[in-house]
């Protein structure tokens, strides 16, 4: 067996240095500092799985220990880790059981460390955005309302002046009073590469590349401790999957949209954590790629929590250049208390924007049918001598009204809807609940009401149509 080659002087020095860079600093233990050492055992020697005798060494060494709350990051630097300063990772525990022994002379275990490092970083917190946010001094040029306009390209109108300025808004609002009420999607439309996607992240990260407070990530269908590890660090979220969607998945993401609260116990935690929602969620959906025409997407009767606006040419350097002084504007107008809904007009008319990218609904077809043929056997069954006739309504029994006024109606009940409609045998529902929402829906396109019938003692669900909604129908 060959005998292995005595190194040199000099090679010896230049393994002793690569060994250096990649640990971070020599093996050999340096004068132990002193350490009033919390919890001892045995002739005095510090207990090596103790958090506090951790803590202890942490601070001697000069440890800067930081908590992100927004990103949830814990961050360890300082000169002492040398190069292995950054988030809290296990290789950091392990060159600061090193570096404690140096400078201690003393092992603590990984355990101890990893406490006592958490425990540090949580007496030291920040919130980068919300820090970012209050740095801002706007310049007093408005912005906000014409944003979607000025950067994205979408047409001036009072009803996109609100949308834009509210969604806003209610980021800042997000970040100032995590979990804050806010229940809408703006959808940003228009054709593939029209840089939608770009213009979000600008308004997360004022890159329109990076990732910091913004995710596409998919997020309906995952549990509830996915959900909350999705939207944990996120600002701007963006729903790319509108496009495709079954209904009965619209209808699970219209209600995820609206939480406030994320519910979940953490891989690894002991307790379940509430957390309040810091994002707000920006849809994003491809228009024909041909023609550009408008496509259908939404679910029927489903138009309270989307707003679609079309995108025209997105300036994405201007919305950069600009995006600071926008969100403090946002920022003002938060101060000011600006609310997070439209006015009733301008909500009416949203409304009827979503219902133009509803899908079709082969349902409203089958129960326009119905709505004639129950109008016209119906004004003859409840008012053959025109007798009045009046519905009571959902809330506490009262009559159906029209202002402070009782109005006659005409009544179709539940059983009737299904059985002339024949929706179970025609549609197959998988579940009678969306079923039941669909018809709902349906009805409501058509000028029904959903009320309960109570003229005769008994309760009985069913829809309603007032006198004065008939007369145009020549009934």
């Amino acid at each position: 067996m060959a005998r292995r080659k005595k190194l040199t002087e000099e090679e010896l020095a230049k393994a002793d240095a690569a060994a250096n860079a990649i640990i971070g600093s020599p093996l050999n233990p340096i004068e132990p500092m002193p350490i009033n050492w919390p919890v001892t055992v045995g002739k005095g020697k510090p207990d090596k799985n103790s958090q506090l005798n951790a803590g202890a060494v942490i601070r001697a060494l000069g440890l800067d220990c930081r908590l992100d709350v927004f990103h949830q990051e814990y961050l360890v630097s300082g000169h002492a880790l040398s190069q292995f300063g950054g988030k809290l990772q296990d290789h950091v525990v392990r060159k600061l059981v090193e570096v404690g022994w140096q400078a201690t002379g003393h092992e603590l275990s990984e355990k101890a460390y990893r406490s006592g490092l958490l425990r540090e970083c949580e007496e030291n917190q920040f919130h980068p955005v919300k820090d970012y946010l209050k740095s801002l001094n706007w310049d007093r040029k408005p912005r906000l309302d014409t944003w979607l306009t000025t950067y994205v390209g979408v047409e001036d109108t009072p009803l996109v002046r609100a949308q834009g300025a509210i969604v806003m808004t209610a980021a800042v609002a997000r970040i100032m009073k995590p979990g804050t009420k806010y229940d809408h999607v703006l959808v940003l439309e228009g054709p593939e590469g029209a840089r939608k996607s770009s213009a979000v992240r600008i308004l997360a990260n004022g890159t329109f590349d990076g990732d910091e407070n913004f995710s596409e990530s998919k997020i309906l269908g995952e549990d509830e401790r996915k959900q909350q590890e999705l939207t944990t660090g996120k600002w701007f979220y963006e729903l790319a999957e509108l496009a495709g969607l079954r209904k009965a998945d619209q209808y699970a993401l219209k209600n995820f949209v609206t939480k406030q609260t994320e519910r979940a116990r953490a891989a690894y935690a002991h307790f379940i954590t509430e957390q309040p929602r810091t994002c707000v969620f920006i849809g994003t959906f491809n228009t024909d790629a041909t023609t550009g025409a408008l496509v259908e997407y939404l679910n029927p009767g489903d138009q309270r929590r989307w707003w679609p606006v079309r995108v025209g040419d997105i300036d994405i350097a201007t919305l950069q250049r600009d995006r600071d002084q926008l969100l403090a504007e946002a920022m003002v107008a938060y101060d000011l208390g600006m609310p997070l809904y439209l006015d009733k007009a301008l909500e009416a008319e949203a409304r009827g924007e979503a219902a133009r990218r509803e899908m079709v609904d082969p349902l409203s077809d089958t129960l326009s049918d119905v709505d004639a043929a129950a109008l016209k056997m119906l004004q003859e069954k409840v008012a053959p001598n025109g007798a009045e006739v009046a519905v009571a309504g959902h809330n506490g029994g009262k009559l159906l009204t029209i202002g402070d006024e009782a109005k006659p109606a005409a009544f179709i009940t539940d059983s009737e809807i299904w059985v002339s409609a024949k929706h179970v045998t025609a549609c197959a529902p998988s579940s009678r609940q969306n079923d039941g929402k669909g018809i709902t829906a349906a009805m409501r396109k058509l000028g029904w009401v959903q009320v309960r019938d109570r003229r005769t003692g008994s309760v009985e669900r069913g829809y309603a149509r007032t006198r004065d909604d008939l007369s145009d129908l020549g009934v």
